[in-house]
């Protein structure tokens, strides 16, 4: 036993970053092997948490179990304080480390909760309790204070398109719940050999056996289909974050998207849709009835009915106040804009500064921030008879059943990811985008001035793709959503709870009968 708090607050640090490695990376030849960092790091965790007496010891060990792995998955944010002519690069080492500390309370309060629930059960039960625990804690962590639910243990799988078909049935929370079980059994197998615990982890690889076959089946069966006549282009024009809001080139910016997206203009489709990043437009081109003409121009120069999807900076005076949006603005070639979605998940200390008047700095006092819009909606572009789509922006792809209403039919996610450089962020926010896309049983239009743009059909399967740091126009095919809608569209978070609720059932409430019935096994 430790009786010493330094012990297990290293070796859970370590375990945490080792766990972390199992996160996609920009490095190509660590996604295969992805998933094993997570088991070594889960099973080394959990072998740990096995010798600890004491709660308190148990918190201390979750939390630095959280703060390594959240410190080396998420190191990526810092870069965004490193572009160039940014002044407040002296804040990169609070920008690391301070959202960690703050996230790793959550693997803290799960891992606490499992000792003081079952510091006398027998080892299954912890290992049950342990699972299910942080599996809550991940979905608390998704859900309140707004929410930040990245690099969720289930997103470990994100190399093996099979395995996570299973998000189709209870969404991410319930992947990460099995990928804890998955990922951590090894570690029941190093502590005892007993034939109850043997027979346990037998049944956990069978799960894991089923799901691989049941998800490959899935894939084997798709056909895929598409919208007849209707042709998405996608544009990446690439521009250098330091250089994206400099005054002196935003006109040459903007001219530089339009000229790209004219460069496929031999288009056979009776419909066309431009789609163009993240606050491409300010309002300043939007406000300005010469660039208008500009957009029109390029639009008809295109052959068929064309219509431009583009992220955009919008204004609005009222009073003495001006209100700023981040939105999505669909424009036709006559110049109308006939439909604007403003950004409804804005992302704190980044669009909007929470509790801003009780903290006196002066940078933040003069933050204006953005204004939130009234939440998802679904637009359309060309008529009732098109399909309909949910407008996304940037972060807003990471809210699992908060992505889409019941009669969308595909997700236009806008983002710019050219804030954090050639890092693993880019790679885990495009990750996300695949998750959603299985979850809804919808394709996935995402576009970014820089990052990983691409359309992704309702299995989770690149149509097309682009790579980071990449100037690129292309035509594709919409997808269609699948016939039926996924269980998880139905039912959204419901088999999660179910399994949670059955395995605390099982182990606490009637733990002498589980035990009993593993005896008599």
């Amino acid at each position: 036993m430790y009786h010493t708090t330094i012990k297990p607050a290293f070796f859970s640090l370590l375990a945490g970053m080792l766990a972390a490695l199992s996160m996609p990376t920009a490095f190509a030849f660590l996604n295969p092997v992805a998933p094993l960092f997570l088991i070594i790091g889960l099973s080394f965790f959990f072998v740990l948490f096995t010798k600890i007496e004491k709660p308190g010891i148990a918190f201390l060990s979750g939390w630095f179990f959280g703060f390594g792995y959240f410190l080396i998955s998420l190191f990526w944010i810092g870069n965004a304080l490193l572009v160039e002519g940014n002044e407040y690069k002296w804040a990169w080492p609070l920008a690391v480390t301070g959202l960690p500390f703050m996230l790793s309370f959550f693997p803290a309060l799960a891992v606490y909760a499992t000792k003081k629930i079952a510091a006398h059960q027998d080892t299954i039960v912890q290992f049950l309790l342990f699972c299910v625990s942080l599996a809550l804690c991940g979905w608390l962590r998704g859900n309140l204070f707004t929410g930040f639910p990245w690099n969720l243990f289930g997103y470990s799988w994100f190399h093996y398109l099979p395995v996570i078909q299973l998000v189709s049935v209870g969404g991410i929370y319930f992947l990460t719940l099995f990928s804890l079980l998955w990922c951590t059994a090894p570690a029941l197998l190093f502590l005892e050999r007993k034939k109850k615990t043997v027979m346990l982890v037998l049944l956990i690889a069978l799960s894991f056996i089923c799901n691989l076959g049941w998800g490959l089946h899935r894939l084997s069966t798709y056909e895929p289909a598409y919208e007849p006549g209707l042709t998405i282009r996608i544009v990446q024009p690439n521009i250098p974050q330091h250089e994206k809001w400099d005054g002196h080139k935003m006109l040459a910016n903007f001219r530089k998207t339009i000229a790209l997206s004219s460069k496929k203009a031999e288009t056979e489709a009776n419909t066309t849709y431009v789609i163009w990043p993240e606050t491409t437009m300010s309002y300043l081109f939007l406000e300005n009835p010469a660039f208008i003409k500009e957009i029109t121009s390029f639009l008809k120069a295109i052959p068929g009915n064309t219509y431009l999807l583009s992220g955009a900076l919008r204004r609005k005076k009222m009073d003495n106040d001006t209100f700023y949006f981040n939105s999505l603005v669909v424009i036709s070639e006559q110049g109308d804009i006939e439909s604007a979605y403003n950004k409804s998940h804005l992302v704190p200390f980044g669009e909007y500064i929470p509790l801003k008047k009780w903290i006196p700095l002066l940078p933040i006092v003069q933050f204006s921030g953005f204004i939130p819009g009234n939440g998802i909606t679904t637009s359309q572009a060309g008529g009732e008879t098109f399909p309909l789509f949910t407008p996304l922006i940037c972060y807003e792809i990471l809210f699992p059943g908060h992505v889409a209403k019941s009669d969308t039919d595909f997700i236009v996610n806008v983002t710019n990811d050219g804030w954090y450089g050639e890092s693993a962020g880019p790679y885990q926010h495009m990750n996300m985008a695949v998750f959603r896309a299985i979850e809804e049983g919808v394709p996935v239009i995402r576009v970014a001035n820089t990052g990983i743009s691409g359309v992704i059909n309702p299995m989770g399967q690149f149509f097309l793709k682009t790579r980071t740091y990449t100037e690129f126009v292309d035509d594709a095919p919409l997808p269609k959503r699948l016939g039926q809608k996924t269980p998880y569209r139905n039912n959204k978070e419901t088999f999660f709870f179910v399994f949670i609720a059955f395995i605390f059932f099982f182990c606490v409430k009637k733990g002498a009968l589980f035990r009993k019935f593993y005896c008599q096994l």
